[in-house]
């Protein structure tokens, strides 16, 4: 290996083949037909090399049109600089102006620089103009086709199985075992332009080929190359007239005994170099041993969206059983799994209380899918590396363990772009095909979009170094698929910062519109960053998916919200101290199902673009049933305007912003949306008498959300509602009351096998039961109406507690609170959750399931949570806990 690098370091000046050819030809007084000038006189074009790189094509057929009539030139320029590369095609009206031209002008001296000059088999593409495309040099860079990339890059494009990638391994290595064959044009340029068009190459090439591979000269072998050279300087169709042209090369080549050993090379040559075997199989070693690692790093990738599919598949399976089969799946005990692995929090009890900078934590089973998957993602980056060492590339392991790693972690950055991009979407399809919540999808974007840029990293980083130990990085920082690539790489940096907790709850509106902006230059980087470079090994694949998941969502985003009607009329009015109620009319083919959320969109300006997440039910009050009702709680934020029009529109002001203050104290007010707070409603009104309202268009995208089926089958079901959390489970609680009422009032015999064969609770009947929880009594004011009718309806205990304020319960005002409470039990005070849950559980049927479900403050939420956990150990039939909180 070490005369391997001595041979590749070699800068001596080329042999002056053309001359001696000259003289021996004169010297032997062959004719013009016998000499050989006479093998291209079919062709009219000339190949000039090692030109100075400041000669524009003016220069150049200034210097040529002494020999005849230029027609036509081409000279190479780099695709992203548009700097000359020092080489051109030149042809010249009379081909016999071709001979002067070689004759003459090969070995002149040009500015300091020898130039090459020999003839070439160029066709120009098409229908081009020879006249104007010679003179194209004086139009804008940006109208001239320019031909790019590399050889290995396009072959790579015709790779479509086994036997083809092994195929490229051969011809990369031949290519290698002729690097001496063009000197003049650099050690490792491997450009189409020269490859296609330099006899002498494919000649020597051709003897590698037969020598070595001759199996590879398969007809794939020949389309391939057609394909290559197509792009470049060598238009030859159709295939078959691609083998006779190679071969008669090697044929020619064979026959007049051109070739010369490498041995005998002191310094470099123009004639076929035979193959060097030692640098063939070196080279074929490395090569195999490459793009092994580059297939690697995408088998890797496909392993993790397995991993990621097989994890669906067993929730698709549960899913399953939830729909098709819920009796029998509530009938499933399984607690001692469910209580150590799929309920509780990560650590204590804690997941929907937020840790300080950190933001919620997942339950434990999340945490359980996310280490693997980023165990994974280690164990791929760290183990797996068929190191070739020495070879014909890299000087030293080093080099090439950081090249192996970059490539690696690169496509597994790109591989599981389309799981990020797929699991921030609202239309999700796995959402409905394993019932998991957004919430559950939005805990796993983030962990995967960190892995993701993660390898990122380790791929920007491994290429600068790289880029550093070649002493290139200030070469590699103005190539733009280089800079789309930092760009890329920065854009994530930013979104994952601007992603933490504490920013993205200070100002979530600002995050969102940024986060979409970002995501739109992230793309638009990683596309041209792997189009300029490595698009022929199909890495844009993993973004057209990941665009394609972000369209379907965008798309039937619309589509939900053209199949409600588009806007929607809307009242909102002041409920209590500091909550608003929003009604909103939609048609009876609107399916509010229990669990559904919608997303509102306010048409007022500076609002109509932002959209929030709302828990929603149907109004179960009789005439009543064409509305939504969502209630907004106030909190001290920045929300401004969409209060300010409704109480304008009420006072008469023609839905102006001049009426501020209507009724009493202004005060800014924050929607309390799916179990968090969001920045809609504004300007909420603080103490006042009476109630206002307001009119306003809104748009309704939804309804979204995970239905439970199962929860209709337990015995028991206690609904818990911390404040505006009731509209999270109202909807539950009409639909468990209106089963257990429509089960009553069958016949006798009947409900009597039904009852002996469910066995519910100890009495033999469904039991449902609702506590809620609200801070003062004027919650009764928030949906009075509603609460009543279900009261009245019977099937469902509710209890009422009053966790603030005085002891009494005196109403001074409102008919329809001063009817509830007649109506519902309210108290006052705090009992304990955990309570109320022991007692459910211990109230069933031995045997009986119980199914827990809580929409409230983070604090009661985990309360509840580690009151299941708990009782699961004891219950002798299922216990089962429902989450309804939205998290961001």
């Amino acid at each position: 290996m070490k005369r391997l690098s001595e041979r590749r370091n070699r800068d001596d000046p080329q042999q002056r083949r053309i001359a001696k050819l000259n003289e021996q030809e004169l010297e032997a007084g062959v004719s013009e037909a016998g000499s050989w000038h006479n093998d291209y006189k079919d062709t009219a074009f000339v190949f000039i090399g090692s030109l100075p790189f400041n000669l524009t094509e003016g220069d150049i057929l200034a210097i040529f049109s002494q020999y005849g009539n230029p027609v036509f030139i081409d000279l190479m320029r780099d695709k992203d600089t548009g700097k000359s590369k020092g080489f051109a095609f030149l042809k010249y009206e009379d081909q016999r102006s071709t001979v002067l031209a070689v004759d003459n002008l090969d070995g002149a001296t040009v500015l300091g620089r020898t130039i090459r000059v020999d003839h070439t088999f160029y066709k120009t593409k098409g229908d081009e103009e020879e006249l104007q495309q010679a003179m194209s040099f004086d139009k804008p860079e940006g109208e001239r086709k320019e031909r790019y990339g590399s050889l290995l890059a396009t072959l790579a494009l015709l790779i479509s199985s086994a036997s083809a990638f092994e195929t490229h391994n051969e011809l990369y290595a031949c290519m290698m075992a002729t690097e001496y064959v063009e000197p003049t044009m650099g050690l490792w340029n491997y450009t189409g332009e020269i490859r296609c068009s330099s006899t002498t190459w494919l000649a020597a090439f051709m003897e590698c080929m037969h020598t070595f591979a001759p199996s590879k000269l398969t007809p794939y072998f020949y389309s391939g190359w057609a394909t290559t050279c197509a792009e470049y300087t060598w238009v030859i169709e159709p295939e078959k007239e691609v083998q006779e042209e190679l071969e008669g090369i090697y044929k020619n080549a064979t026959e007049t005994g051109w070739y010369i050993e490498l041995d005998s090379v002191k310094n470099t040559t123009d004639r076929p170099v035979t193959p060097d075997k030692e640098i063939y199989e070196a080279a074929l070693r490395y090569n195999r041993a490459s793009y092994s690692e580059i297939g690697k790093g995408t088998y890797f990738s496909e392993a993790m969206i397995g991993y990621w599919s097989l994890v669906f598949l067993l929730a698709m399976v549960v899913h399953g059983l939830q729909l098709f089969y819920s009796r029998a799946y509530v009938s499933y005990k399984l607690n001692k799994l469910r209580q150590l692995v799929f309920v509780p929090a990560t650590f204590g009890r804690r997941h929907n209380v937020v840790v300080r900078f950190l933001g919620y934590i997942p339950t434990r089973a999340q945490t359980i899918v996310i280490a693997i998957h980023c165990l994974m993602n280690f164990l791929f980056l760290c183990f797996g590396y068929e190191i070739v060492y020495p070879n014909v590339y890299y000087i030293d392991r080093k080099t090439l363990q950081i090249d192996y790693l970059s490539h690696r972690s690169g496509i597994m950055a790109f591989g599981q772009l389309p799981l990020v991009f797929l699991f921030a979407s609202r239309n999700n399809f796995l959402m409905w095909l394993t019932g998991w919540s957004f919430n559950t999808f939005n805990v796993y974007h983030r962990w995967v979009a960190r892995t993701m840029f993660l390898n990122a990293a380790i791929h920007s980083v491994c290429w600068t170094i790289y880029a550093v130990r070649a002493d290139a990085l200030h070469t590699y920082y103005v190539k733009p698929y280089w800079l789309c690539g930092v760009v890329a790489l920065c854009i994530s940096c930013l979104m994952l910062l601007q992603g933490w907790y504490v920013l993205r709850r200070a100002a979530y509106q600002i995050f969102l519109a940024v986060h979409i902006v970002f995501t739109v230059v992230f793309i638009l980087g990683s596309w041209f960053h792997v189009d300029f470079f490595h698009g022929g090994f199909g890495y844009t694949a993993w973004l057209k998916v990941s665009i394609g998941f972000w369209v379907f969502d965008r798309v039937c985003r619309i589509c939900r919200m053209i199949g409600l009607g588009w806007t929607r009329p809307s009242t909102v009015e002041v409920r209590g101290k500091d909550v608003c109620r929003v009604e909103i009319g939609c048609s009876k083919a609107m399916r509010v199902y229990p669990g559904a959320h919608v997303y509102i969109y306010v048409m007022v300006w500076g609002g109509f673009w932002q959209s929030h997440p709302f828990s929603v039910f149907r109004s179960n009050v009789m005439n009543e049933e064409h509305k939504i009702v969502i209630l907004a709680r106030r909190n001290n934020g920045i929300t401004q305007k969409l209060f300010r029009r409704a109480m304008a529109a009420a006072a008469g002001g023609g839905g102006g912003d001049q009426a501020d203050v209507v009724g009493g104290r202004e005060d800014s007010v924050k929607v309390k949306s799916i179990g968090g707070e969001d920045t809609i409603v504004r300007d909420c009104i603080g103490e006042r008498d009476g109630s206002e309202r307001g009119q306003l268009k809104t748009i309704v995208e939804g309804p979204y959300g995970h239905y439970q089926p199962t929860l209709l089958e337990y015995d028991t079901v206690l609904l818990i509602a911390g404040g505006v959390g009731i509209t999270a489970v109202f909807q539950w609680a009409v639909e468990l009351g209106r089963r257990t009422v429509a089960e009553e009032e069958e016949s006798a015999e009947k409900d009597e096998r039904r009852r002996r064969r469910r066995r519910r609770g100890k009495e033999g009947r469904r039991r449902t039961i609702l506590r809620w929880y609200i801070r003062e009594r004027d919650a009764l004011e928030w949906l009075p109406k509603e609460m009543e009718t279900l009261v009245r309806g019977g099937g469902v205990e509710v209890q009422i507690y009053v966790t603030g304020g005085s002891d009494g319960i005196e109403m001074a005002e409102g008919e329809e609170v001063r009817r509830l409470v007649e109506a519902v039990r309210v108290e006052h005070g705090r009992p304990s959750v955990e309570g109320f849950v022991e007692e459910a559980v211990a109230g069933s049927y031995e045997g009986g399931s119980v199914g827990v479900m809580v929409s409230g403050p983070g604090q009661m939420n985990d309360a509840v949570r580690a009151s299941v956990v708990g009782c699961m150990g004891k219950a002798k039939g299922r216990v089962e806990y429902f989450d309804e909180t939205f998290g961001w």
